[in-house]
């Protein structure tokens, strides 16, 4: 089964929608993506050694769990450069974009332990105009208790109970299961060059992985973030060619941009914008797959 063909539970075969949105939602459906930094030297005024520092969000919406993926919309997403302490902005943004009470998909526990972890900040600080809302906004994502009963829902342990393919070799990061996703062609015109979605300027490339179409910063860039040599030597280090593809280089990125004064930088802004709209995107794609695909292989 491991080495040889993809297989699917029997009960995500008959109805994925029901296994993955809660309850008989039809509303809007929503996907999010973080990126933190965690400096070991606290950043802000009664900040912990590498607290998470959230400096950026992108999401995308369905307007139902049933509509076409050419339905979807790109949210204005958040990134902040600048501010020593963005947290309050942050979920100030979050409340505004991701409006209502349909389900906001992520993939693993990372946003979830984030939003409890400002959650815990923020209610341990002198109390500041809004916080109250801050905090009820939060509870109403991650559930009051923090560990589940929101709006939230982790898109990853319900990929692990529902199937699994050869190409994954035992794991469910994203960064495996995209290919997979990108492989069906519905899915992948969807996402390309010319494919006419209205809510939604981005495109993606890669011949076998979109990751792989992510552009590589110019040399003015890396000169500008401390060196084309040293910022190149630290990206390839964490598996790459100094293309912003994960959370570790985004936060790299982040760094070089704080230290060297590159938060303004136009390209530097743009990269984090396309890496982080492609991991919201890469959920659009994979709850595509789990939707429309798996359900016709083998069951298990």
């Amino acid at each position: 089964v491991i080495s040889k063909r993809p297989v699917v539970d029997q009960a995500f075969a008959a109805d994925p929608i029901a296994c993955m949105v809660p309850g008989q939602w039809d509303g809007p459906i929503w996907f999010l993506d973080f990126e933190t930094s965690a400096y070991p030297i606290p950043g802000r005024i009664g900040g912990h050694p590498y607290e998470h520092v959230p400096f950026q969000f992108e999401g995308h919406s369905l307007p139902s769990p049933t509509a076409s993926l050419q339905d979807r919309t790109r949210l204005d997403g958040f990134l902040d450069l600048e501010a020593t302490d963005p947290r309050r902005d942050f979920i100030d943004q979050l409340r505004t974009q991701f409006t209502g009470d349909g389900p906001i998909f992520h993939w693993h526990i990372f946003e979830r332990i984030v939003l409890n972890r400002l959650r815990a900040s923020i209610t341990a600080e002198p109390p500041t105009e809004g916080d109250t809302e801050r905090i009820a906004f939060i509870d109403s994502l991650v559930g009051v208790s923090g560990g589940g009963g929101g709006r939230l829902v982790d898109l990853m342990p319900i990929a692990q109970q529902a199937f699994y393919h050869p190409n994954l070799r035992g794991s469910y990061s994203i960064k495996r299961v995209v290919p997979i996703a990108w492989a069906q062609p519905a899915i992948r015109a969807a996402f390309m060059q010319g494919h006419g979605v209205a809510g939604d300027p981005d495109w993606y490339s890669g011949d076998t992985d979109p990751y792989d179409g992510l552009p590589a910063p110019s040399h003015d860039l890396l000169e500008g973030l401390g060196g084309e040599t040293v910022v190149r030597t630290a990206m390839e280090g964490d598996g790459g060619d100094g293309v912003i593809h994960n959370g570790g280089m985004a936060m790299l990125a982040y760094h070089y941009a704080r230290t060297f004064e590159g938060a303004g930088h136009p390209e530097l802004r743009a990269q984090l914008r396309r890496y982080c709209g492609l991991d919201s995107a890469a959920m659009v794609m994979v709850y595509g797959l789990m939707r429309d695909v798996v359900g016709g292989w083998n069951r298990d």
